[in-house]
């Protein structure tokens, strides 16, 4: 059987990476760290370098792993990069919270840290290493900064876990085997500026179903998308872009979307891809919730596209009637799953959207019964036993029911037959009385909710 050309690839790609985490030439360790003096420095866990600017890259560090936060400064010098394999291939560490000062992380700096699960990013980095995150087969999500100008080669690959990523808008290059053997991921947005894939970019990212290039986009190199097999659709804007002859070696589920006449036309009638040129596959929404909540249950809603072009956002609005204005329970984002409590029984209105990568919107609305608890009527007496002439508070509360309660509140005397008013139905929850004669008195609290259900209760007082 012959050998498929993606695994040569890869093992060539770990042979350079694996041999001690140091195969790969000096040339590729940061300009940060190369731009540092010869002097190491001890402090606590960390091993520092000071560079030309006075601030420091951080060289090695021997603590016990865990959560780490890095400091800002060490020695009163502002830590400004991450140098050579610092956590490289550390069996301990679980989370990494680096300071927004860190401006460049450098080659493997955390490669092979296989327990890695959360990272967070400098808020101003600029740029990330060859190898920096490779193999870190733990980690899910991560966040790059609008700031990062550099995506070094190797960045991400072998990270297993990693379910999705937005690419920053200064990134125009997509290195060599930058995600490759991603095999979670399922969705990448890739910038307007992006100007080239390079080979084995996303190899054997064996979750990508769909990918939007922009019209920017002008070279894919050979083997780009090697051993995607779940790759269904691509969309190729720009009606010129290079696409090298096995830029998607050994994607056999493959259609590529694009204009009659343009070069991905012509690639598909020499490698015998399905072309179309009409738009990818149409944006549909599927949604589940449950139909029939109790007012102050959780309302759910699940989201889920359907073809399309990933990554997708989801957005969800909630209204009581026609009349009213949509009330927002989430913008355009990731998150699929949203929730609301409503506070007013009767049917609710949703309407959920959904957003590709190529910002085509569908929208579907649904509609949900919120059935009010049953109204019930806690309201009570500040004190049951009084002196005449002091004065006594009915307090008034109701539960269930649906929202916006009104109360009436009647007395009379115990050898009275005769209610009389002392307050008509009104929002006020609290009545201050003063009985004047001796003798029990009956209080009647009467609440009545939006739905125009009344629930009664009876109190006693004694006034001697």
């Amino acid at each position: 059987m012959k050998e498929s050309v993606c695994r040569k690839i890869l093992a060539l790609s770990l042979s350079a990476l694996m041999l001690g985490g140091t195969a790969l030439p000096v040339s590729s360790v940061s300009a940060a760290a190369a731009s540092t003096s010869a002097v190491q420095t001890v402090t606590g866990s960390y091993q520092y370098t000071v560079n030309q600017d006075g601030t420091l890259t951080i060289t090695a560090y021997s603590g016990q792993g865990g959560k780490v936060t890095i400091p800002d400064k060490i020695d009163g010098k502002v830590v400004s990069a991450l140098g050579q394999g610092v956590f490289q291939e550390s069996d301990t560490l679980t989370e990494i919270v680096m300071p927004d000062t860190v401006k460049k992380i450098g080659f493997n700096t955390f490669a092979y840290c296989t327990k890695l699960t959360k990272v967070t990013m400098p808020k101003y980095i600029t740029e990330i290493g060859t190898g920096a995150f490779n193999g870190c087969k733990s980690i899910t999500s991560i966040t790059l900064p609008e700031t990062l100008t550099t995506l070094k080669k190797y960045a991400f690959s072998g990270c297993s876990a990693l379910k999705s990523v937005v690419i920053p808008s200064k990134i125009t290059i997509l290195d060599f085997s930058m995600f490759e053997g991603c095999s979670s991921l399922r969705c990448i947005k890739l910038p307007s500026g992006m100007k080239e894939i390079y080979a084995n970019a996303f190899g054997r990212c064996t979750s990508l179903v769909s990918v939007f290039l922009p019209q920017s986009v002008q070279h894919i190199y050979g083997l780009a998308f090697c051993g995607c097999r779940q790759l269904t659709n691509v969309t190729v804007t720009n009606t010129s872009a290079y696409i090298d002859k096995i830029a998607f070696d050994e994607c056999s589920k493959l259609t590529l979307y694009g204009q009659k006449g343009s070069t991905a036309e012509t690639f598909s009638k020499q490698t015998g891809i399905p072309f179309s040129s009409q738009p990818a596959p149409a944006l549909s929404l599927s949604t589940v919730m449950t139909p029939v909540v109790k007012v102050g249950e959780t309302v759910t809603i699940k989201a889920k596209a359907i073809d399309g072009i990933a990554p997708y956002q989801f957005a969800v609005y909630y209204r009581f009637s026609q009349n009213d204005s949509w009330i927002t329970a989430q913008n355009f984002s990731p998150n699929s799953n949203v929730q609301f409590i409503p506070k007013t029984a009767g049917r609710y209105t949703i309407l959920v959207k959904v957003k590709d990568a190529a910002n085509r919107i569908t929208q579907t609305e649904y509609s949900v019964q919120v059935n009010a608890a049953p109204l019930a009527n806690k309201s009570r007496l500040s004190t049951t036993s009084v002196k005449v002439g002091q004065p006594v508070k009915v307090l008034c509360q109701a539960i269930g029911g649906g929202s916006g309660y009104q109360y009436y509140i009647s007395s009379r005397k115990a050898a009275d037959a005769k209610w009389t008013t002392l307050m008509d139905y009104s929002t006020a929850g609290t009545l201050t009385i003063t009985p004047k004669t001796a003798t029990t008195y009956y209080i009647k609290v009467r609440v009545k909710d939006a739905l125009n259900k009344v629930a009664v209760r009876t109190l006693t007082l004694k006034a001697t």
